[in-house]
């Protein structure tokens, strides 16, 4: 869904025009300030009213697309395994919520057959 919403927002070649679909269906051009990069990191924050006292002000999320109707974002909260949908976010798009570097060099290493000498 987040690759259709992006892809409605971009020219196409269909269209000689050089208008976007989302131009030719609204009538108007769309904003990009709102696209984020798919998969990274999003605190979205909890509400005043459902936190205790001393309890985190945002949980650590993924972010998983747009939705259609707001200007919310729809999140991934992996340790509660629920879906949040919210609007007051911070992302930090050049991060990864599961860090992958340490895995990798792990991975590669099991993969890999030993050297055999003569």
């Amino acid at each position: 869904m987040t690759a259709i919403y992006v892809r409605n927002r971009l020219p196409t070649r269909a269209i000689q025009t050089g208008f976007t679909p989302y131009e030719l269906w609204h009538g108007r051009k769309p904003i990009y300030e709102h696209l984020r990069v798919w998969g990274c990191v999003a605190y979205a924050q909890v509400p005043k009213e459902t936190r205790k006292k001393m309890a985190k002000a945002a949980r650590k999320c993924i972010f998983i697309r747009y939705t259609d109707t707001t200007t919310q974002y729809r999140l991934y909260h992996p340790i509660g395994k629920r879906f949040v949908i919210s609007h007051d976010v911070i992302f930090e798009e050049y991060t990864s919520y599961y860090n992958t570097s340490d895995m990798v060099g792990q991975e590669s290493r099991r993969y890999y057959a030993p050297e055999i000498q003569p």
